[in-house]
């Protein structure tokens, strides 16, 4: 399998400030401090461990999808990636379908999020269920085929059912991982590069959004 997981680093921003407005109760004066607490921002890196997990993306469920649109911003990789969904012809199989809009619901993935999800377990390992342990040359193992490093900081924050040890790790949970991952590239904002932060190929964009158009009739969402 030619894929190999990565990812991008985000930065932490914090603000706060202070205030001490005066009340006046009868005679007494109440000194009153207005404290807004410190937010923290993380988006987990490739090759990172720990942290927080990325914001949830924005989107609602509506089908406010235009796979069309991510095709044509991946163009450039539209002959490869045309060519490496030939070998992949499978049907989403039924027991994984709430699995995608669960994780998408949550994540706030919009429209497009169950079929891309489906569209990347697809890709990654042809649909492999739980307990698929498999390495791949490029070092990256499971249903979803995280690298072990990418697979600690994208995993933070996820609570589904099953397992979380890499690479044997459930279907659920991988699916939260990459949700976490398409997050942190700029997903739903920006599709084309939430999928290339997953793995940076044009190719790989255009592949993805093809499985995900074709099975948008099954797994919903998507025009």
């Amino acid at each position: 399998m030619r894929t190999q997981a990565s990812g991008r680093k985000g930065t932490n921003v914090a603000q706060s400030s202070s205030g001490m407005p005066l009340l006046i109760v009868g005679s007494a004066v109440v000194a009153a401090a207005v404290l807004m607490v410190p937010v923290l921002f993380m988006a987990a890196a490739l090759g990172g461990a720990g942290g927080t997990a990325p914001a949830a993306g924005g989107g609602s469920l509506s089908g406010d999808c235009d796979f069309d649109q991510i095709l044509s911003d991946a163009a450039a990789g539209k002959a490869e990636g045309t060519a490496y969904v030939s070998g992949h012809t499978e049907k989403v199989p039924q027991k994984f379908i709430p699995i995608y809009s669960t994780v998408s619901e949550k994540k706030k993935l919009g429209g497009c999020g169950p079929s891309i999800l489906a569209g990347i377990h697809s890709i990654e390992s042809g649909f492999a269920d739980t307990g698929y342990s498999t390495v791949n040359s490029s070092g990256a193992g499971g249903p979803w085929q995280f690298l072990q490093s990418s697979w600690e900081a994208f995993v933070v924050g996820c609570n589904e059912p099953g397992s979380k040890s890499w690479p044997a790790y459930s279907v659920e949970n991988g699916a939260c991982a990459a949700a976490n991952h398409l997050i942190s590239g700029g997903a739903p904002k920006n599709w084309r590069d939430g999928i290339y932060s997953y793995n940076h190929a044009d190719w790989y964009v255009y592949a993805i959004t093809l499985q995900a158009k074709r099975f948008a009739g099954d797994v919903g969402g998507g025009t």
